[in-house]
């Protein structure tokens, strides 16, 4: 996966880079200012749902060596889908979530 591929890999990798530490003391405590404008969304989620997502972010933001927030990883997985959706990896046969995640399982024999 390269960023020519996937040009949105840039922009989140911007914003979710590892700021040094006087980066965070000039704007005071909290989350650091975001690189390009978001807008808040209100979602539903179970706690599973939450936990799995926060569960996500733990290990990402430990791999990555920096914060990883819900909407990071929401938006990778967003941008990610919509490519493949756009590039036609996906088949318009799909219709329910299992066949999505059989589709999508490349470690249980492959796509088809």
């Amino acid at each position: 996966m390269t960023e020519h591929t996937y040009p949105w890999l840039r922009l989140l990798d911007m914003e979710a880079k590892k700021r040094p530490p006087e980066a965070h003391q000039k704007g005071g405590p909290g989350r650091p200012p975001s690189s390009f404008p978001r807008k808040r969304v209100n979602i539903t989620l179970t706690d599973d749902e939450t936990a799995a997502l926060d569960e996500l972010t733990a290990l990402l933001g430990k791999w990555m060596d920096r914060p990883i927030y819900r909407g990071h990883l929401i938006a990778f997985m967003a941008f990610w889908m919509r490519g493949k959706l756009q590039a036609g990896d996906l088949p318009d046969t799909i219709r329910s979530f299992s066949d999505l995640a059989e589709r999508l399982d490349c470690s249980k024999g492959g796509s088809k």
